[in-house]
């Protein structure tokens, strides 16, 4: 929804800033909150670091180039290949949730792909 991202074509085309869009993400997210903290379970939290290579692509190797060479050299391939996740598990139910983490935004398809995707910019 428009009305609070800073790019203009959304701000022309919301009418600018939209208190209902606003009051909204607020309600919802001190709802989502609270659920959370309702529903509170004794369980376990687990981090895993990693490097995952060949799973995606610089989609600007053109505009990539153009960065300093002293931030280029900080990474081995056109991108940083560092993953995060965290693994939160329930230990009653012995469910799991994994939260993934880029360290850079990189994507799976290249600039000049011609199918839909649900990757945005």
């Amino acid at each position: 929804p428009a009305g609070f991202l800073p790019y203009t074509l959304y701000q022309i085309t919301s009418k600018g800033f939209s208190s209902e869009v606003f009051d909204t993400y607020v309600e919802s997210i001190a709802q989502s909150v609270l659920r959370a903290y309702n529903h509170l379970q004794p369980g376990s939290i687990g981090m895993a670091k990693g490097s995952l290579r060949n799973a995606n692509i610089n989609r600007s190797p053109t505009s990539y180039l153009l960065n300093p060479l002293w931030e280029r050299n900080m990474y081995q391939n056109e991108g940083d290949t560092d993953k995060s996740m965290l693994q939160l598990t329930l230990l009653a139910k012995h469910s799991e949730t994994n939260l993934n983490r880029d360290t850079t935004k990189n994507n799976n398809s290249n600039n000049n792909n011609s199918i839909l995707s649900t990757h945005h910019t």
